[in-house]
């Protein structure tokens, strides 16, 4: 029977309650100590390595759950050898200071940044191997500025409260070991914000949280510990700030596994995601905007490496918002381009021939419109016995020969199915004919598509008008004129005049006597599709 919950943590969690138990017990010892001293030196620091040793436990589980996915699961074996170095690193500073207890608490020493330098490395190194959302250039760019933003943020408080008050000593190895573990520290920190703005698909979205709350905890312990002692203060952050972020770290990674256990997506939310971390750049703007102020008018100092970070931070995010507004632009332009244009063909849509011909007939009185309306004859047939693969392909091609035909002197559209249209301003019937001429010209050979070698027949029906006609009644001319030329021989054209009025189709009636052609039924082109499909049917 699994243990109901405990202050809001994962039920079954002993390994969890444990490290919580040992924070617990951790801080009400060390304020009973504080108030009045009780009890063996040894029971303020023990906690500290028992707790990375419980960390390292945990982590350990989590990696071995077959629940979890493989990438996972590697990242959380990375953690345990990181919970490793890291209470190995925290070991030896307990050791120095039950060797030392006059030396003022936790101390940099060089097995310290040793160990815990290889652990930041390490994290670096699992978050490396995280397979992340695929991102745009642009996007790549802003996650690697943002990144920045907080790295600078975060460098800035580290060399303010706890570099620059260490330059003075006489322990030189000291002064380096700390800067040395302050460059590894801005390089997790810079891995981690990249990883959190990237989009993470293997690591549960609270567990990650977690984690960034730990590495937060153990980044601010240090400088504050060096802050309050440069006060006169007794108290060392350090001693609550390693155990807290043991426990949140812990917690991350029994959240993985409960996670994985619950069934709980690990992709998280994306959109929860973005909008939470997307406040990280602007809010290390904000702190160290709080910093200048603390340092100009609290402080009375004049730090100019403080002032100087001001500025590039405010740099950095301003061209984070030039890049974010290109992105938008050309995301803009997509989307128009989207709206307007066939998706398949990439040719101007419905609307957008729309709007070109109502451009053209609300242009200067007196200039030539012509619209040629094109339908290419027995495209179903293509389409059911070869497929919409080949109908798309063959759709394609003649897509690209009729732009090539009309080059800069009109606009071609597709209005839909097999129907393509052509917009001619300020052409008049001679300059349309030559369009025309060419378009048959270009329609005479056949499309080779997929191996399969497909003869096209299209019929094309021109309307002349000027500016000042009404767009329906041209597309409407240009249609019936179509239909007129459906009843030719091959791939021809028309011209629309008022005798064309009302028909649709074959009618001996307006076009001399005789039997005319079935549309679309030539005997040549009758025979080579016979001959394409023919040639389909034994494939």
């Amino acid at each position: 029977m699994a243990s109901q919950p405990w202050f809001g943590l994962p039920g079954d969690s002993r390994l969890l309650r444990l490290s919580g138990a040992l924070l617990g017990v951790f801080i009400v010892w060390l304020i009973v100590t504080t108030i009045h001293p009780v009890g063996p030196m040894i029971f303020l620091w023990v906690p500290i390595p028992a707790g990375g040793v419980v960390l390292t436990a945990v982590y350990w589980r989590t990696s071995c759950d077959p629940r979890l996915p493989g990438p996972t699961r590697r990242f959380w074996r990375h953690l345990t050898a990181v919970a490793v170095l890291v209470t190995a690193g925290t070991s030896s500073q307990v050791a120095e200071v039950l060797d030392n207890p006059g030396g003022g608490g936790l101390q940099t020493n060089p097995v310290m940044v040793a160990f815990n330098g290889a652990a930041v490395l390490l994290i670096v190194y699992a978050l490396a191997r995280l397979p992340l959302d695929r991102q745009t250039p642009g996007q790549v760019v802003r996650i690697l500025l943002d990144a920045g933003t907080v790295m600078l943020a975060a460098g800035v408080f580290m060399w303010y409260f706890q570099t620059r008050p260490m330059l003075g000593r006489e322990d030189t190895t000291t002064v380096v070991g700390s800067l040395a573990l302050t460059a590894v520290a801005l390089v997790g920190v810079f891995a981690v914000v990249k990883v959190m703005l990237s989009g993470y698909s293997f690591i549960d979205t609270k567990g990650l949280r977690l984690l960034i709350i730990a590495m937060a905890v153990g980044t601010v312990a240090p400088p504050a510990q060096t802050a309050l002692q440069a006060y006169g203060a007794r108290a060392f952050p350090m001693q609550i700030g390693l155990p807290a972020m043991f426990f949140f770290a812990a917690w991350a990674g029994e959240q993985q596994r409960v996670a994985a256990a619950g069934g709980a997506s690990r992709r998280g939310s994306p959109s929860r995601r973005r909008r939470y971390y997307s406040l990280l750049p602007y809010a290390g703007v904000a702190a160290v905007d709080g910093l200048l102020i603390h340092v100009s008018w609290v402080a009375k100092a004049n730090d100019p490496v403080v002032v100087g970070a001001a500025v590039l931070l405010t740099a950095l995010v301003v061209l984070r918002q030039i890049t974010a507004f290109r992105d938008n632009g050309r995301l803009l332009d997509q989307l128009n381009h989207n709206a307007t244009h066939d998706a398949l063909t990439q040719l101007p849509n419905r609307a957008r021939f729309n709007t070109e011909l109502h451009r053209a007939v609300g242009g200067d009185p007196g200039r030539s419109v012509a619209v040629a309306l094109i339908d290419l004859d027995d495209f179903k047939k293509v389409n059911d016995t070869l497929g919409h693969e080949i109908g798309d392909l063959l759709l394609v091609a003649v897509a690209q020969r009729l732009k090539d035909c009309v080059g800069e002197q009109g606009m071609v559209a597709r209005l839909g199915g097999d129907e393509f249209v052509v917009v001619l301003d300020g052409a008049d019937p001679q300059a349309g004919d030559l369009v025309a001429d060419r378009i048959v010209e270009a329609l005479r050979l056949p499309v080779v598509a997929d191996g399969y070698e497909l003869p096209i027949r299209a019929s094309i029906g021109i309307a002349d008008g000027h500016t000042r006609d009404e767009p329906s009644v041209l597309l409407r001319h240009a249609d019936i004129a179509m239909y007129a030329a459906k009843n030719l021989p091959g791939t021809a054209y028309l011209h629309y005049h008022r005798d064309m009025t009302g028909i649709r189709s074959n009618d001996p009636a307006h076009f001399g006597s005789g039997p005319l052609p079935t549309p679309g039924e030539t005997p040549e082109h009758r025979q080579r599709l016979d001959q394409a499909a023919d040639t389909a049917l034994v494939l």
